[in-house]
């Protein structure tokens, strides 16, 4: 704890800090230090100074069937001199407004350049007629420019497409446009054959669903269409169950193979308005009479014609047995 003596020292120096802020002298010193401030400002506006400040360039009527191929100067850097405070309405000015620079002019007249001393006079008039403009930079403005040139070419979609669970494609992904119109200089579009969608990423797809691919942007290149449509039809599928006959194939004619069993069980996934449809008549299934020759102990089952509907097929059994025999003389007779 203080000592009393301390305290009561403390606030003496309290009360004298409490008379001066209500006294008449701390309004006389703000008072004047105001006036010294704003006089110093007014004196520091009243110099010369040089800056350089920027202004902005929109380009207008682009000549038609022509295209920039390289990036055009944005804003000009103007160097100009003048008092403060209208270098203050200066720098205010040169950013509110672009200036605009018709292109049509430049190319009427076979040239690939403007002179930006040229742009002085309309320097001068936007930035006002307080400051003088001392020099500009870039010296010139460089346009360079080549003829449209147009080609069609196809589009691909590219990306992963999950389906919801227990769903299957009633029919392929559609989209459209499959075809579009580049344009682009000549010597940029021959290295084009065709063009792609963004990487799209879907999932939980089911039932009837488009989506709008947005197309990949080419440098340098102007596309017809900025997106493509796809489309999407999906239907819940279940399994099935059949049993479908055994061929042999390359059985010679004074051969017999008698193979065990001679039908198979074929499971599969099938969309429900499918299902009725798909029977043993949809497949073929076969073993080869030529891998018997080659001494397999077994005869793979194997599907040949399958439809195109179905997925996950299960053949049980995957192999047969076999017994190879020699045709008697009126069986080959009667063939």
């Amino acid at each position: 704890m203080f000592s009393e003596e301390f305290e009561n020292e403390l606030a003496r120096y309290v009360e004298k800090a409490k008379q001066f802020l209500m006294s008449r002298d701390l309004f006389v010193f703000l008072l004047f230090l105001s006036i010294s401030s704003a006089l110093w400002v007014l004196k520091a506006l009243n110099k010369q100074y040089e800056t350089v400040v920027s202004v902005p360039l929109v380009y207008v009527q682009k000549p038609n069937g022509y295209i920039f191929t390289k990036e055009m100067t944005k804003d000009l850097k103007v160097t100009v001199v003048g008092q403060g405070l209208n270098l203050l309405k200066c720098r205010w000015s040169s950013g509110s407004k672009p200036i605009e620079l018709n292109l049509t002019s430049v190319v009427n007249k076979d040239r690939d350049y403007l002179l930006t001393s040229g742009l002085i006079p309309i320097l001068r008039k936007k930035l006002g007629s307080d400051v003088q403009v001392l020099r500009v930079a870039p010296d010139s403005l460089i346009f360079s420019m080549e003829k449209l040139a147009e080609k069609r070419v196809p589009v691909r979609v590219q990306g992963v497409f999950d389906l919801a669970q227990q769903y299957t494609y009633c029919d392929t992904m559609q989209f459209e446009p499959r075809e579009v119109s580049i344009y682009g200089p000549q010597q940029v579009l021959d290295s084009i054959s065709e063009v792609f969608t963004e990487n799209v990423e879907l999932g939980e797809i089911k039932d009837t669903m488009q989506y709008d691919a947005p197309l990949q942007k080419i440098p340098l290149v102007s596309c017809s269409d900025s997106s493509v449509r796809l489309h999407f039809k999906t239907e819940r599928f279940t399994e099935k169950t059949i049993f479908a006959p055994i061929s042999i194939i390359n059985l010679p004619a004074d051969k017999e193979l008698k193979i065990f069993p001679s039908n198979v069980s074929v499971s599969f996934n099938v969309g429900l308005s499918l299902y009725d449809s798909i029977g043993a008549t949809s497949f073929s299934f076969y073993v080869d009479y030529l891998k018997a020759m080659e001494g397999a102990n077994r005869l793979e089952v194997s599907c040949k014609d399958g439809h195109p509907s179905v997925f996950g097929l299960k053949i049980k059994p995957s192999e047969v047995d076999y017994i190879i025999e020699m045709k008697s003389l009126e069986e080959k007779k009667k063939k």
